[in-house]
This record gives C-alpha cells, sequence and structure tokens, in this order.
C-alpha cells in the first residue's frame, strides 16, 4: 500500500504490521517480597528455565519500597518468551510472593536514547 507523506509528493510504501516489529521481545512481572535477598537466591536457583532460553534480564527495585521488584526477561521470539512464561507458572515458583502484575509478553513498540 502506497500513502503519500503530508511534506512531499513523493509517495511513501506504507509498513505492513510484521515488518512494524521491533524483534525486541521481553516478559515483564512485578511482586511484592517478604525479603529481597531471598527473592534474589530463588530468581538465580531459575525454577522457569528462563537461563537456557533468555537473553538477559533486569531487575529493578522500588526505591520507595525496595520490596517491590520488576522483573524483565529478554528473548529472541515470542515463542520462547511464552515457553519460559508457562514453565514458570507450571513450576508455582511465584506463589510465596505477592503478584502484582503476573508474567506478561510485551515488544517494544517504541524507544529512544536520550
Amino acid at each position: 500500500m502506497m500513502i503519500a507523506d503530508r511534506f512531499s509528493k513523493t509517495p511513501v510504501r506504507a509498513l505492513s504490521r510484521a515488518h512494524e516489529r521491533s524483534g525486541m521481545v521481553a516478559m515483564v512481572l512485578n511482586v511484592e517480597v517478604d525479603d529481597y535477598d531471598e527473592f534474589k537466591k530463588r530468581f538465580d536457583a531459575d525454577p522457569g528455565g528462563r537461563k537456557g532460553i533468555a537473553t538477559g534480564h533486569t531487575l529493578s527495585r522500588n526505591v520507595e519500597n525496595p520490596n517491590d521488584v520488576f522483573v524483565r526477561t529478554e528473548y529472541a521470539s515470542v515463542e520462547d518468551a511464552k515457553k519460559v512464561r508457562q514453565q514458570l507458572l507450571d513450576s508455582g515458583a511465584l506463589n510465596s510472593f505477592t503478584l502484582k502484575t503476573p508474567p506478561t509478553i510485551i515488544e517494544v513498540a517504541d524507544q529512544a536514547t536520550y
């Protein structure tokens, strides 16, 4: 499909939905823990099997409540992320924490560095 760029008369090719995907897939979740150090030990034990599939992770803590933990794991594909999410849910590893946001598969829609 062709669309006209509003600043020129040159047609611009519109991207299909498949071409708009960034390729950056992650799983995010937010938990409230009683003891961050204990949570970190369990996370490092890898009950969901992410280490063999994920490409990386980020753990973040709320500056006003360090027991409010945000987890982001990154994957090469949606399928990989879904596999780890299911393994994590099946493992029961999240049952001992207050789950504020369940494991959610996301893709980057927009990103900028300033």
